[in-house]
């Protein structure tokens, strides 16, 4: 799964849980990966992860 973007970049996450979140990709850390307005959401959470398209 590709994890690493480039900073400011919308991002679209699908948890395990089937939720999913939009956010702006600040850093990503060892297991981690870390939105601009402070969430942190762990790797292991996560399913899917792409950059948030718009139809």
């Amino acid at each position: 799964m590709h994890t690493s973007f480039s900073k400011g970049t919308t991002i679209w996450i699908k948890f395990k849980t089937n939720e999913t979140t939009v956010g702006k990709f600040s850093d990503h850390k060892s297991g981690k990966i870390l939105l601009e307005d402070g969430r942190i959401i762990l790797i292991r959470d996560i399913s899917a992860v792409s950059i948030r398209k718009l139809k």
